[in-house]
């Protein structure tokens, strides 16, 4: 989504990456496929490329969904919440061996 001064958030339109449905939260799980590490690394990107995809929410990994600045508050939590759930999700597909050596990233492209 591009930073366009005039076009206000929309957090009730489902096309609007900043959309959340009741069923979300970050704590459900959007893949079986759980990173055990470099063996289905590949598996596991496709898995929650996909998962995300379908969730609207593929372009906060891209980066085409980027934070907006301070001076847009609406805008600033609505992406906050999106990038929580993200995050939330991510780690909820990693396996618990692993999660300690991959801390909570600030953003979801980070990961």
């Amino acid at each position: 989504m591009a930073d366009n001064e005039t076009s206000p958030i929309k957090k009730t339109d489902s096309m609007s990456p900043f959309f959340v449905s009741q069923s979300d939260s970050p704590g459900i799980l959007l893949t079986n496929v759980v990173l055990r590490g470099e063996s289905n690394y590949d598996t596991w990107v496709k898995a929650m490329k996909n998962a995300l995809h379908a969730k609207n929410k593929l372009d906060f990994i891209t980066g085409s969904v980027t934070a907006p600045n301070a001076s847009k508050p609406a805008e600033l939590h609505a992406w906050g919440v999106c990038n929580s759930m993200i995050n939330g999700w991510i780690h909820n597909t990693i396996d618990p061996q692993l999660q300690p050596f991959i801390k909570y990233y600030d953003t979801a492209k980070a990961y």
